[in-house]
């Protein structure tokens, strides 16, 4: 591919310059770190509660954290990626959600205390949208 063409596709994502780029990813940051607490909230009020309609808004809470999460870390994916890794990239993200997915199904051999699991998960959002944060603030110094 002419570099024109690279240069093209590079200006598409919004990474012409490091400007630039440092406020994009300022902005996936915050929406991102918006969307983790989501899950913890969705996951905490599950620990805490058997009301109804809690349980809906807990479904709401999962539900919007999960709805943006992914195409949000998929477009930052994109994002920090050349044209060349892009595929391989988001192969590699792909794996990473449907095995967690997968994984997450075995959770019930761990234990049957419901109220334990929902609130390991609401940690595990906390720790993992911190790890999230300091390692993109690491790429945006960079």
């Amino acid at each position: 591919m002419p570099k024109s063409e690279n240069k093209r596709q590079e200006s598409k994502f919004g990474l012409e310059n490091a400007n630039n780029k440092s406020k994009v990813f300022l902005i996936f940051l915050a929406s991102l770190l918006a969307m983790m607490l989501f899950f913890m909230l969705g996951y905490f009020v599950l620990t805490t509660t058997q009301s109804i309609s809690f349980l809906i808004l807990t479904a709401v809470f999962i539900g919007v954290g999960f709805g943006f999460t992914i195409p949000l870390l998929n477009h930052m994916m994109l994002e920090v990626s050349t044209l060349q890794q892009q595929g391989e990239n988001l192969g590699l993200f792909s794996m990473g959600v449907f095995g967690g997915q997968f994984l997450s199904t075995f959770i019930n051999y761990i234990s049957y205390n419901y109220k334990a699991i929902y609130g390991v998960a609401s940690i595990l959002a906390f720790i993992i949208g911190c790890i999230m944060y300091f390692l993109f603030q690491k790429l945006i110094k960079k």
